[in-house]
């Protein structure tokens, strides 16, 4: 089984800007939380527009090919790249949150038009929980930072000192991410770009630039 999400990640300046946010917040933590408290990993800040949950490899195929098909109407209907302005920051749960995301108080039409294209071509291909409202009802964000127990007090004052930022979207990538497990239950991951969808380079390429990215 291959666990799957469709999603594009931030990149160059952009992904810098929020990274040395993340390494300045990542000081103020006290000692005790870094264990508990952990940023995500540049390389790995995202938007996710479907994920899709634990496919079978004989599954890739056909998956990859409704994306192909996709491609066209996606980059007609969108002009590419666009821009998402993340605003503010929210903890998910809102009590003994397990996540600190950031997102747009504005969804842009050219943002909801992807993600219902996307999101509406995918459906038939989802395994996902349909139980998690986010695999369900669209919620634009990136996640900043997991939490391996609730630290409600911490997680305020991460999310008082957000600072707005933007990602520019140039791509959409099929994403294969393998779940670790650590100490006390908790989990890490690595992702595999398998496919990427981009008009800059005719529609697709077969290698994509993500290729091992580890938490």
């Amino acid at each position: 089984m291959t666990r799957v999400f469709v999603g594009s990640f931030l990149e160059g300046e952009e992904r810098e800007i929020l990274a040395r946010f993340l390494a300045e917040e990542n000081k103020k933590l006290k000692p005790e939380l870094a264990p508990v408290i952990r940023s995500v990993k540049p390389e790995k800040l995202h938007i996710t527009w479907q994920f899709l949950g634990e496919l079978d490899e004989n599954e890739l195929p056909k998956l990859k090919e409704t994306l192909l098909a996709l491609a066209g109407p996606l980059f007609q209907a969108a002009n590419f790249p666009f821009s998402i302005t993340y605003d503010y920051a929210e903890a998910w749960p809102s009590t003994q949150a397990r996540v600190i995301v950031a997102r747009p108080r504005v969804e842009s039409k050219t943002l909801s038009a992807v993600a219902r294209l996307l999101r509406e071509a995918l459906a038939p291909h989802s395994r996902a929980d349909a139980a998690v409202e986010r695999n369900l009802v669209f919620k634009p964000h990136v996640t900043l930072y997991r939490l391996r127990q609730a630290r409600d007090e911490a997680v305020a004052d991460i999310i008082s000192n957000f600072q707005p930022f933007e990602q520019t979207v140039s791509a959409i990538h099929l994403v294969e991410s393998h779940l670790r497990s650590e100490q006390e239950g908790n989990y890490a991951s690595t992702y595999r770009s398998l496919l990427q969808l981009s008009p800059a380079n005719g529609g697709t390429v077969s290698k994509a630039p993500y290729q091992d990215l580890l938490n």
